[in-house]
């Protein structure tokens, strides 16, 4: 078997490998990045009236006390600075 390729057809074979191999890893980043990065929920951060403890309420969890000292918890308030 003797195949023959002339080199248009070849530049046009190596491209669009080249770009399909582009294509997968912005993919497979993509993936990673929307798997690996997270936001904060503001309504589940609570912080603790009475010891200070700043914490994540559990998804469905409907007990907001501190799991340190067992007092009810607020939710969090990022403190304003005078800068």
């Amino acid at each position: 078997m003797n195949f023959m390729i002339n080199i248009a057809d070849g530049m046009m074979i190596y491209t669009l490998v080249l770009i399909s191999i582009l294509a997968l890893l912005y993919i497979l980043e993509r993936f990673r990045q929307n798997n690996c990065e997270w936001e904060l929920s503001r309504s589940q951060l609570m912080v603790c009236k009475k010891c200070g403890r700043v914490f994540l309420v559990k998804r469905l969890e409907r007990s907001r006390q501190c799991p340190e000292c067992g007092h009810a918890a607020s939710r969090f308030r990022i403190p304003r600075t005078g800068v």
